[in-house]
């Protein structure tokens, strides 16, 4: 077995609202290794956006355990799961999160501002991740100056500059057209080929496709876990 990344042992998430008690996760339990590329999959009110929550020490579970490179999110205090998220987890969202009047290379930086990096350091760090996904020209360039597909692309050196352990991607190609949609898939692609964790978040075949292993979801319960070629 790989290096453990994320352990998840008989996670379970209760919500109560208004006197009803919903289960959106039930007694989930999964391990990813180093390196792998996983897609989740699900419809709609499956479960799997709020395993992807978990994953991202977004929120903790009602019962169970998570281990993210070890550490135990149950017991975390928020400042340590701040630290958890910003030093070994890197998102990415389909709606890109970009900062609309920064540059591409200022956007990138910005997780490295909060491990107080010299300015120096974080611009040298930010282009080489722009340089790595294809933008080392649009250093510059606001959101505004760049296709969907490119904003998509700064998105993912943000993620990436920290160097975390997994990358995790929700919906990552959810607001591209067909051929931009096309390129970032083929850059997760090679960036699993570098060695890169990824933990896609989809409901499209297609988008998983690409991952090596999918784990479906559905009523809160994993019903199918299978490695694919």
């Amino acid at each position: 077995m790989k290096e453990e990344v994320l352990r998840i042992s008989h996670v379970s998430k209760v919500y109560k609202m208004d006197g009803v008690t919903f289960t959106a996760l039930d007694d989930v339990s999964l391990v990813v290794g180093k390196g792998e590329f996983v897609a989740i999959m699900g419809p709609s009110g499956s479960g799997k956006s709020t395993l992807m929550h978990i994953v991202g020490c977004l929120d903790r579970p009602t019962t169970g355990t998570v281990e993210v490179s070890g550490r135990d999110i149950f017991h975390a205090s928020d400042r340590e799961l701040a630290r958890i998220r910003n030093t070994s987890i890197g998102f990415v969202f389909q709606q890109f999160n970009l900062l609309r009047k920064t540059s591409a290379i200022a956007n990138v930086e910005l997780p490295l501002i909060y491990r107080g990096m010299s300015s120096r350091e974080r611009r040298e760090r930010a282009k080489t991740m722009l340089a790595e996904v294809g933008l080392g020209d649009k250093l510059p360039n606001v959101p505004s100056q760049l296709s969907g597909g490119q904003q998509q692309r700064v998105a993912i050196a943000r993620a990436l500059v920290t160097d975390p352990q997994i990358l995790l991607a929700d919906e990552p190609t959810g607001n591209l057209d067909s051929k931009s949609g096309t390129e970032i898939l083929s850059l997760f692609d090679d960036l699993h080929a570098n060695g890169r964790t990824i933990i896609l978040v989809t409901h499209e075949a297609n988008v998983a496709s690409h991952a090596r292993r999918v784990i479906r979801i559905a009523d809160g319960r994993i019903i199918e876990d299978k490695k694919q070629s």
